[in-house]
């Protein structure tokens, strides 16, 4: 069955049928235990990365880095400054790299193997934004290393956003709990929402950010000094983190006000309380099929991770090893 013409109803009714639900519960008792395997070995790896990471920053000996000169994507740290207690971080990285190669290289494979249609990025049994969350912890943290092994501070910025990453991965493995698997999904339909929601913001923004750099561009005001100044400060106006005077300074108070006034009744009054309504029925709408969407997110799990597990380790006794779940949901 193809999943190109179907739409979310067309899924809740397909996993609704007494057979397919079989199917998925019969599978979901084979390859649980590689999925609970899977997420504890990743939560133990994400502790533990954290936790030499922090230990290898945060030790009296770097104490000298302070001396360092301000550009530190090229300073290095020298061997010495290092006890021999490092070795045990050093030991664990190797191992860490060893996880996050065989992810990395697993997910490459797949992405070549199976190229995902455009249909499959919004399907609530796809694993699109998950998979693109792999190949991006996987490749930022791969990037920490050569910068590591060289000593170099400059492996700060991948390390962390490898970091956060890899523990945002995590959310993949609360899909299959009863109780959580409508988080994810709501999450996940958020993000969709608020990347229109983005769109259209932007278009309000920049226009405003541009006027009111205009306006205050030779007033003392810092937060309107250049475009990307003022581009901050209108958006936390828009969060209403913002308190500032927008009389003072300009030559054209007047406009100034008038321009302040408007930004927020189309930004803060108008846009937000848009966003937040679409969240709301968002929430209507998963909570409305709660019981379909749990068992829709384990068909995800499954297909991610029947493709991943060797032909051997695909059936179980009595049932075919050309059988699979791919040939029902698509």
């Amino acid at each position: 069955m193809s999943n190109s013409h179907l739409n979310e109803q067309d899924y809740f009714k397909f996993s609704e049928l007494c057979p397919v639900k079989n199917l998925i519960q019969d599978k979901w008792d084979m390859y649980r235990y590689w999925y609970w395997g899977w997420g504890s070995l990743h939560l133990i790896m994400m502790t533990l990365y954290t936790i030499a990471i922090m230990h290898y920053g945060n030790q009296p000996e770097l104490s000298t880095l302070q001396a360092m000169p301000n550009d530190v994507s090229n300073a290095t740290v020298p061997f010495d400054l290092f006890p021999s207690k490092f070795a045990v971080v050093d030991a664990f990285l190797a191992i860490y790299l060893i996880y996050i190669g065989y992810v990395l290289v697993q997910e490459i494979y797949q992405l070549i193997k199976r190229p995902p249609a455009l249909s499959q990025f919004f399907n609530p049994v796809g694993n699109f934004y998950y998979r693109a969350l792999l190949i991006l912890y996987g490749g930022f943290t791969l990037a920490s290393y050569p910068a590591y092994y060289a000593n170099s501070l400059a492996m700060h910025v991948p390390q962390t956003i490898g970091l956060i990453l890899g523990w945002a991965f995590l959310m993949f493995f609360t899909r299959g709990v009863k109780g959580f698997s409508y988080f994810t999904v709501i999450m996940q339909t958020a993000f969709e929402d608020i990347a229109r929601f983005v769109v259209v913001y932007l278009v309000i923004l920049i226009p405003f950010t541009a006027a009111m750099t205009i306006i205050f561009q030779f007033s003392d005001l810092t937060e309107f000094y250049t475009f990307w100044n003022s581009l901050l400060s209108m958006f936390k106006l828009t969060l209403g983190l913002l308190e500032t005077d927008f009389s003072q300074g300009s030559h054209y108070p007047g406009l100034a006000n008038t321009l302040y006034i408007a930004f927020l009744a189309v930004a803060y009054i108008l846009l937000l309380n848009m966003v937040i309504a679409l969240l709301s029925d968002t929430c209507s709408q998963v909570s409305a099929n709660r019981e379909s969407q749990w068992y829709l997110q384990k068909l995800g799990i499954i297909l991610l991770i029947e493709c991943r597990l060797l032909p051997a380790t695909r059936s179980y006794p009595g049932q075919s090893k050309k059988f699979r779940v791919r040939q029902v949901a698509g």
